[in-house]
């Protein structure tokens, strides 16, 4: 890309090659961030919700907001990149093209040594930029965003800008470097830092307190930094805020909070899904799909309808679809809301772990297909088991997909 920049310099001027930069800069940016976006906040917006870390969205005027002080940050990083460029004209600067000048083992520890030596720079120079003599002037405009979103990575003040991009005229003033090294650190730093901000949690159970990944930064970490920016100063990984001692006491307790509750609401809708309700989605045939999103949010909400409910919307499903004979409607009302009342009880409110409620609800529709299959013919037992199956599924496939 270098020797492309340099020719639109010589032939157009040093302003078309400015832009040319910009945009480089800002698109890598916004493509990353737009991403995310797209996912979490757009296309699968319900899907994930319940790992949203705050349990609300930012308004539209704050993603504006977000977008504006993001062009002014790529302005302000390619005209510094810029600043390198012809440092590296003047004979100033270590940076090299040919990779066999140094061999392949210097390439790969100079690109870790130099992410280790940002995240480094990150923690103190952060920390600095909350001192409150510092703090209005600096950092302020980034904190804004209590609720971060992906857009809020680029969320700088012009001078904050400058002092983040700091980092790159050291490396390359300093340190032999290559091109190459130095554009894969970029974009694995503005990977990160979309991914830290994008305000919802990716890392698995328990990562808070793994001997292992304790020490990478989670999107909760700094979520909780927008919130109390007092704490929580690292960017990629965690030792800095442990060694100093500058992690939020509650940074285990809200991170185990956040999974938890996504767990409880993904696990809970499924659950319900498997003990009863898709008979309220048996009686909406018609327009199957969209009861199951209404369901979904109203089990989200903990609104789990009482058991006769339930029982009825079965029992009207059943008799119509099965075609049941009169003999078989009281016995089969019978069965639906003994289970239903057995489901509420030993499921719904039981206070025990999700892994003993899933094993529970196989045991009771286990029980109640044995009795169902005394009252219902092959025929009916067949159509039944399959339809609930697909209604299931259906449903599962919506929470997860």
């Amino acid at each position: 890309m270098q020797p492309y920049i340099e020719s639109i310099g010589k032939t157009y001027g040093v302003f078309p090659a400015w832009v040319l930069m910009f945009l480089l800069v800002f698109m890598r940016y916004a493509v990353m961030a737009s991403i995310f976006y797209g996912i979490f906040y757009v296309l699968f917006r319900q899907h994930f919700f319940p790992f949203k870390i705050q349990q609300k969205y930012p308004k539209s005027a704050e993603i504006v907001r977000e977008l504006g002080y993001s062009l002014l940050t790529a302005a302000i990083f390619a005209s510094m990149a810029f600043g390198v460029y012809a440092l590296r004209k003047m004979g100033m600067g270590r940076l090299y093209f040919d990779i066999s000048e140094r061999g392949w083992v210097y390439y790969i520890f100079s690109l870790a040594f130099i992410i280790v030596l940002h995240d480094a720079y990150f923690y103190w120079i952060h920390r600095l930029m909350h001192h409150p003599r510092l703090f209005k002037h600096l950092h302020k405009v980034h904190h804004l965003s209590h609720n971060p979103t992906p857009y809020t990575a680029f969320a700088f003040h012009p001078l904050e800008a400058v002092v983040e991009f700091g980092i790159i005229p050291i490396i390359a003033l300093f340190m032999p470097i290559h091109v190459s090294a130095l554009l894969i650190f970029t974009i694995w730093s503005i990977f990160f830092n979309v991914m830290g901000h994008t305000g919802f949690e990716f890392a698995p159970k328990g990562a808070t307190r793994h001997p292992f990944w304790k020490w990478i930064s989670t999107p909760t970490h700094h979520n909780m930094h927008h919130q109390q920016g007092n704490y929580n100063f690292s960017l990629y990984f965690n030792w800095w805020d442990r060694w100093m001692g500058t992690n939020n006491p509650r940074y285990d307790e809200v991170f185990d909070d956040v999974k938890k509750r996504a767990l409880m609401q993904k696990a809970s809708a499924m659950l319900l899904m498997l003990i009863g309700f898709s008979g309220g989605i048996m009686a909406q045939n018609s327009n199957r799909d969209a009861f199951i999103d209404q369901q979904i949010e109203a089990i989200q909400k903990g609104d789990y309808q009482p058991p006769e409910t339930r029982a009825a919307q079965i029992d009207t499903w059943m008799k119509n679809d099965l075609q049941l004979r009169d003999d078989q409607i009281n016995p089969i009302h019978d069965i639906n809301l003994r289970y239903a009342l057995r489901t509420e009880h030993d499921i719904a409110k039981a206070d025990i772990s999700m892994w003993s409620k899933y094993l529970k609800i196989k045991d009771i529709q286990d029980e109640k297909d044995v009795e169902l299959k005394r009252i219902l013919d092959k025929t009916q037992f067949k159509k039944y088991a399959a339809f609930r199956d697909d209604v299931l599924w259906k449903a599962v496939r919506k929470l997860i997909f």
